[in-house]
């Protein structure tokens, strides 16, 4: 079993790394695997669209994301972390999950998984839904904690100052391993119609 982490930051070792280390040392404990990426150095570049994608054709970019998204396809459980940029994800993990997504491909992926974002001072609701809007079309178990999985840090390190956003952390962790070990089973897929409403 193999739990994913995608760090949307483009510091490897910033505080929303910190936090999501905190969520994978408690699934870890529960004998699950666990593995890091961070997308910030990684050549991503945007969904345009095209659809080539969503015909079976690999993507016309070729770029880093291809290696990102067959992990997320090969996870049992995903979370994905950002600090928070002008009250949202960063563009690089925008540009991932909108590929990701269209693509069919996130649909395959895990089917529990977690948002989880570190803000300065606001912006963490926003950013957090918009990850978990993501969530919304995929047919998946969303791991629930005590409080929304938002934290506080702005300095190197200062998300360790944020006891309660931590342990919510520690807790998103210790709830996803028992939704993986407990066997949930996957969520059967409904048939989809498509409606424009345009035209």
């Amino acid at each position: 079993m193999l739990v994913l982490a995608i760090n949307g930051s483009p510091k490897p070792h910033g505080n929303t790394a910190q936090a999501l280390e905190a969520a994978l040392e408690q699934i870890n404990r529960a004998g699950i695997q666990t593995r890091i990426e961070t997308i910030g150095g990684l050549l991503l570049h945007g969904c345009t669209g095209c659809g080539a994608c969503s015909g079976g054709k690999p993507c016309v970019h070729k770029d880093d994301a291809a290696s990102i998204i067959e992990l997320m396809r090969s996870a049992d459980g995903l979370i994905i972390g950002s600090p928070v940029y002008y009250g949202g994800i960063t563009g690089q993990l925008k540009c991932l999950l909108d590929r990701a997504y269209y693509s069919g491909a996130a649909q395959q992926s895990a089917r529990v998984c977690a948002g989880l974002v570190v803000q300065r001072r606001t912006g963490g609701m926003d950013a957090l839904r918009q990850i978990e809007n993501y969530f919304a079309l995929s047919s998946v178990y969303l791991v629930p904690t005590r409080y929304w999985s938002i934290l506080h840090g702005a300095a190197p390190g200062e998300v360790a100052q944020d006891l309660e956003g931590m342990a919510n952390a520690r807790l998103l962790g210790e709830r996803m391993a028992a939704m993986l070990r407990g066997a949930l089973p996957t969520p059967p897929d409904a048939e989809r119609a498509r409606t424009n409403f345009v035209r």
